[in-house]
């Protein structure tokens, strides 16, 4: 399922991330497909922290929502 939750990441949809947890909190059912989502989205960034020098420096300026 295609929730759009990894576009609104990539793209820091801040507005739209809130929507959706307040969608979440109605319908808590909804939740494993959000984090069927965001678990790539974290891994990929966490693991970019420890391969990339540069990032390891200052990580927050490149992926802050």
């Amino acid at each position: 399922m295609d929730t759009g939750v990894k576009y609104m990441f990539n793209n820091k949809k801040q507005s739209e991330l809130k929507d959706i947890y307040t969608l979440i909190l109605n319908h808590p059912d909804s939740l494993k497909y959000i984090t069927m989502e965001m678990d790539p989205f974290i891994r990929e960034r966490g693991e970019s922290l420890f391969q990339d020098k540069n990032l390891s420096k200052d990580p927050i300026s490149k992926y802050k929502l």
